[in-house]
């Protein structure tokens, strides 16, 4: 008995030539560097682990009442004596289990939950619209950095909702909650788009993804438009990423509102 830690259980493991280990996780590190394997099922969840690795090549065995059925476990060891089972063991199972497999976990998970779905706005938005729009991050990269008034804007919200030359969309989480908003402000054949997120999803990397989902569903929506431009704070540079992992890309440099914009386009 000793207490190793996870490097030294990974030089362990290479270096094994036939390993025999309880049949809950340790096959998995086994199958990953290819090392001939006889399973044994010492508990009633690891049954299910056991049937499916003896039909990838590990052989196994389940535990005589308290008692590790020696015979059976000499038998699988001596299956794997010849040179030949144990090559033929390892080039089977190496590509089973993949190195990256709890990345790849990670990165399947945040994918799902970092998934947004965009619908139209709807009249209890307002609030929501509003109270973003007012935050201190969204009014430091804003061209008007006034705070509004909500009166004002329920009046602005109230004649955008009623304007066809103007789309507002709220994106939501996979759970319903709104990340934020875009706007498409919309001419014959161009548009020009602002997106603003809540500031619970600051920093979560969901502004590129609010921007590539509401501008695939606008275009789907007005096949006719072309080109959409984004006029960004120059120094704002999280939004410029943001639209660029879109699909934006830079066109020129100007100025609004007495500040320093870039301006980027998407077009079809």
């Amino acid at each position: 008995v000793f207490d190793a830690d996870a490097a030294e259980m990974k030089k362990i493991m290479i270096e094994a030539d036939i390993a025999v280990a309880a049949a809950g996780q340790t096959p998995y590190e086994l199958a990953a560097v290819g090392v001939p394997t006889v399973a044994v099922c010492v508990a009633p969840n690891q049954k299910r682990n056991l049937v499916k690795w003896m039909e990838k090549g590990f052989r196994g065995c389940a535990l005589d009442g308290r008692r590790i059925p020696k015979e059976k476990v000499l038998e699988g060891v001596e299956h794997f004596l010849s040179y030949k089972s144990r090559s033929e063991f390892h080039e089977k199972t190496r590509g089973l289990v993949s190195a990256d497999g709890a990345r790849n976990a990670v990165k399947e998970l945040l994918g799902a939950y970092g998934s947004v779905k965009m619908r139209g706005v709807k009249r209890d938005d307002c609030r929501d619209l509003w109270s973003w729009r007012n935050h201190p991050r969204a009014r430091k990269w804003s061209f008007c950095h006034d705070a509004i008034r909500y009166p004002d804007h329920e009046k602005w919200f109230a004649k955008k909702l009623g304007d066809r030359r103007t789309r507002i969309y709220i994106a939501e989480d996979i759970r319903g909650r709104k990340i934020g908003q875009a706007r498409f402000e919309v001419f014959p054949s161009s548009a020009m788009i602002s997106v603003n997120l809540n500031p619970r999803f600051y920093g979560r990397g969901f502004g590129s993804k609010v921007i590539e989902s509401a501008t695939r569903t606008f275009l789907e929506e007005r096949p006719q438009v072309k080109e959409i431009t984004a006029e960004i704070n120059a120094e704002n540079i999280a939004s410029i990423k943001a639209f660029k992992k879109a699909g934006y890309e830079f066109s020129s440099k100007g100025q609004k509102a007495g500040e320093n914009a870039d301006i980027f386009k998407y077009r079809t």
